[in-house]
C-alpha cells in the first residue's frame, strides 16, 4: 500500500513527544504504532503536538485509534485538491458593491428629544420618514455626529449604503412573540410605504402572500416536507390571512410531534415534543390580531399593565428583516417564539426545531445547495440580586444596600434594576466610573 502525508496531532506535548519518538524508531512493539521506522515530512518545531509523516492508510487508521492521537488526516498543504475550496464557492455574487438602500436621503437623528425633551418635529412623510439612523451610524468606525460640525441633536440627512441585503439566506428570529402583522414586514398595500430600491418581498410558501414573515413551528413543516402536505392539500392545508398558503395549525404540530405524521424521508430525525399551545394568533398575531397579552398588574385592571407578546420580538424582527429598518430585508425571514406566551415548549425544543429545519431544508436551485442559516437571539436569563452589590438612587446618589428588598426610604420611582446601570448611564458612559460625578456614599463593589 502506497505512502502518503498525514499530520497527525496529540492531546499534550508530552504525549507528541512521546508518540513522535515511537515513530520514528526502528522495530516498534506497540500495536498502534508502525513497527518500521516512519520518515519525518515535517516535524513542525513551531508546534508542540503537530508533526506531519510519510505513511499508508492502514498505519493511519490504526493510530487513530491510539487514545493519545487527538486527529491524523491528510496533509492538506500536500494533497490542494482535495482540501482548496473550490473557485465558486469564493465568488461574491455581489462583488462588494455598495448599494443605496433609499433612491433619495433621510434624516437621521442620533439623540431623539430635542432640548433634552420630546420631539414634536418628527412626521410620517419624507424626508423624516424611513430614519434608520442606527443603521447609519454602523457604516462607520466613528460616530458621524463627532467627525462633523453636527450637533448631536441635529439631524443629518444621508443615503444608508450596503453590500446586498440577506438574499437566499434563511433568517430565524428568535424571541418572544413577534407580530408579522406590522408594516415592516408587508410588501403590499401599506399606505405611504417607500420601500427600499432593491427590496423584492414575499415568503417562500405558495399564495403570493403579502407579508414577508412565515413561523418556523407552523409553516416551515409544508417548506421542508411539500409533498405530505400536498398529498391532502384539503385536509392540511390553509389560507393564510394574507394570500399564503399554509399548514393546518394541528397538522403541523403533528408534523414535528409525530414522525408518521410526515413523508417517510423525514421519518429520520424522530418525534420533536412542541406545545400544543403555541398558535398564529398568540404567537404572532395577523393584520387584525396582536400576538397573545395579559395583564401583570398586582390588582387585575388596576391599573391595567399589559405584557404583548411582541414587545421584543417585533422590534428585533425589524432590526434583522425588517422592509425600513433591517439589513436583511430579502432575506428568507423566520419568526420562532421561543420565549414569550405559548411558547414552542422550552428553550431545547426550539433550539431542536431550529436544528432540524437547517439540515432538513430544500435545496435552493440557483446554487445547489441549501440556503445557510442564521439565528438571531436577542435574549437573555437574569436574576434578582439582593445583595450589598444591589445599588439604587437615594438623595441625588447611588448606595449600596444589603437585605431582601430596597430599603424603605429610598426613592425607588427613579430607578431601573440594577439602578447602578441606570446612574452610571445617566451620568457616565455605562463603561467606567467617573469619580468626580459621585460623592462618598457611593461604594464601588
Amino acid at each position: 500500500m502506497s505512502e502518503k502525508y498525514y499530520t497527525l496531532g496529540t492531546h499534550t506535548a508530552e504525549q507528541w513527544s512521546e508518540l513522535h519518538s515511537e515513530l520514528i524508531a526502528d522495530g516498534n512493539v506497540y500495536q498502534s504504532v508502525p513497527a518500521r521506522q516512519v520518515a519525518i515530512n515535517d516535524d513542525k518545531l513551531h508546534s508542540p503536538t503537530r508533526g506531519s509523516y510519510l505513511l499508508t492508510q492502514q498505519e493511519a487508521v490504526k493510530l487513530k485509534a491510539d487514545e493519545r492521537v487527538k486527529f491524523i488526516n491528510l496533509s492538506p498543504a500536500k494533497y490542494p485538491e482535495i482540501f482548496e475550496i473550490p473557485a465558486e464557492d469564493v465568488i461574491c455574487v455581489t462583488n462588494n458593491i455598495l448599494t443605496d438602500k433609499w433612491a433619495n436621503p433621510y434624516k437621521n437623528w442620533q439623540f431623539w428629544s430635542n432640548s433634552y425633551g420630546v420631539r414634536n418635529d418628527f412626521s410620517t412623510t419624507e424626508p423624516t420618514i424611513n430614519r434608520t439612523t442606527a443603521q447609519y451610524r454602523m457604516q462607520s468606525k466613528r460616530s458621524p455626529w463627532k467627525t462633523s460640525t453636527t450637533n448631536d441633536i441635529s439631524p443629518i440627512s444621508a443615503k444608508l449604503q450596503q453590500v446586498g441585503a440577506g438574499e437566499n439566506v434563511d433568517i430565524i428570529c428568535c424571541d418572544n412573540g413577534t407580530w408579522i402583522g406590522h408594516t415592516e414586514f408587508i410588501n403590499s398595500g401599506v399606505t405611504g410605504a417607500v420601500n427600499p430600491t432593491d427590496y423584492v418581498g414575499g415568503n417562500v410558501l405558495p399564495g403570493d402572500g403579502y407579508c414577508d414573515v412565515l413561523d418556523l413551528v407552523l409553516d416551515a413543516p409544508y417548506y421542508i416536507d411539500p409533498n405530505w402536505f400536498n398529498a391532502s392539500a384539503s385536509t392540511r392545508l390553509m389560507t393564510r390571512w394574507d394570500g399564503t398558503t399554509v399548514p393546518v395549525e394541528s397538522v403541523a404540530l403533528s408534523w414535528w410531534r409525530d414522525s408518521t405524521q410526515r413523508s417517510s424521508s423525514f421519518a429520520a430525525f424522530g418525534d420533536i415534543p412542541v406545545s400544543l399551545a403555541y398558535n398564529r394568533d398568540d404567537c404572532h398575531g395577523s393584520n387584525t390580531i396582536l400576538p397573545h397579552s395579559r395583564d401583570y398588574s398586582v390588582t387585575p385592571g388596576s391599573p391595567i399593565r399589559l405584557v404583548i407578546n411582541g414587545n421584543h420580538g417585533t422590534q428585533c424582527a425589524s432590526l434583522i428583516y425588517g422592509r425600513t429598518h433591517g439589513w436583511a430585508y430579502n432575506a428568507n425571514k423566520w419568526h420562532l417564539n421561543l420565549l414569550g406566551l405559548k411558547n414552542v415548549g422550552s428553550y431545547e425544543i426550539g433550539f431542536d426545531v431550529q436544528k432540524v429545519f437547517h439540515q432538513y431544508k430544500p435545496v435552493n436551485s440557483l446554487y445547489n445547495t441549501k440556503d445557510p442559516t442564521m439565528s438571531s437571539n436577542s435574549w437573555g436569563l437574569r436574576k434578582d440580586d439582593k445583595s450589598g452589590t444591589h445599588y439604587h438612587f437615594r438623595g441625588g446618589g447611588a448606595v449600596a444596600y444589603g437585605g431582601a428588598g430596597p430599603a424603605t426610604n429610598e426613592d425607588t420611582s427613579l430607578i431601573t434594576e440594577p439602578g447602578f446601570i441606570s446612574w452610571l448611564g445617566q451620568i457616565g458612559d455605562a463603561g467606567r466610573w467617573k469619580s468626580e460625578l459621585y460623592d462618598n456614599s457611593m461604594t464601588a463593589a
